[in-house]
C-alpha cells in the first residue's frame, strides 16, 4: 500500500502533466482532480504547488483564452468574459487580458461576420434583417453600442 507521500506524489505528477499540455487554470485543475477523485487533503497543496512552479498562472491563463476564443471562435468581449467568470478568474485579470485585444482587429472580425452572416439570412424587410444579424452578433458576445455601429455599415451597403 502506497503511503501519503507516494499518493500526493502520483496525484501531482498527473496534475503537472495535464497542466503541461494545455494552458490551464485553477478551476480546470480542481474540476478535474474532483473527477479524478482526488482525496480532498491533497488539493490545495497540489494547486499551491502547481502555481509556486508556474504550472498554473491565471494572467497567462487568461491571455491565452481571450486570443484563443477570439481567433479560434470567433467570440466577443462579454462572452469572453462570461466564459472567463465561470472558471473564476479574477476581473481584474479579465480586463487586462481583454485590453489585448486589438481595437482595429476587433471591429473588423464583426464586420466580417456580419457580412457573412447577412448572405445567409433570409428577411422579408430590412426591420426583419436587422433583428436577425442583432440577435447574431450578441450571441456571439460583442457589445450592442459597437453591434449597432457596425450594423448600419452593413445594411446600408447592399453589395455585401
Amino acid at each position: 500500500m502506497k503511503s501519503d507521500q507516494e499518493r500526493y506524489k502520483q496525484w501531482l505528477d498527473r496534475a503537472k502533466n495535464l497542466c503541461s499540455r494545455q494552458e490551464k487554470c485553477t478551476w480546470d485543475v480542481q474540476k478535474k482532480m474532483s473527477e479524478w477523485s482526488v482525496p480532498d487533503h491533497f488539493n490545495d497543496r497540489i494547486i499551491e504547488e502547481l502555481k509556486n512552479e508556474k504550472y498554473i498562472d491565471e494572467t497567462r491563463f487568461a491571455r491565452s483564452f481571450v486570443r484563443d476564443r477570439f481567433h479560434s471562435n470567433h467570440w466577443g468581449r462579454i462572452k469572453i468574459a462570461q466564459a472567463l467568470r465561470i472558471k473564476k478568474i479574477p476581473d481584474d485579470k479579465i480586463t487586462r487580458a481583454l485590453e489585448e485585444l486589438p481595437d482595429k482587429e476587433y471591429r473588423k472580425l464583426l464586420l466580417e461576420l456580419m457580412k457573412r452572416k447577412k448572405r445567409n439570412i433570409k428577411a422579408r424587410n430590412r426591420f426583419e434583417l436587422m433583428g436577425k444579424l442583432q440577435k447574431y452578433a450578441y450571441g456571439k458576445g460583442f457589445e450592442p453600442e459597437l453591434i449597432q455601429e457596425i450594423m448600419n455599415d452593413v445594411v446600408k451597403n447592399p453589395d455585401q
